[in-house]
């Protein structure tokens, strides 16, 4: 899977998270505070990860950890 940029690579995801609810937590200050609007998030159903495409190439969201999951 090749990453830009723009993007955020999710692991670990457990089966109720959705991609509506990754665009609300990535888009979230508390969570993310230098990331951004979210363009687009993609789930691998079978892998449980996930791209989270931001809109803004100066947003990031670097190595945070919430809950069950991983963003790097």
């Amino acid at each position: 899977m090749e990453i830009s940029r723009r993007q955020v690579s999710v692991s670990r995801l457990p089966p109720e998270v959705t991609e509506d609810d990754l665009e609300l937590l990535f888009e979230s200050e508390s969570f993310c505070p230098d990331g951004g609007d979210v363009e687009c998030v993609e789930v691998d159903e079978d892998s449980r990860m996930a791209v989270v495409t931001l809109e803004d190439e100066n947003g990031t969201c670097i190595n945070c950890c919430f809950g069950p999951f991983t963003a790097s």
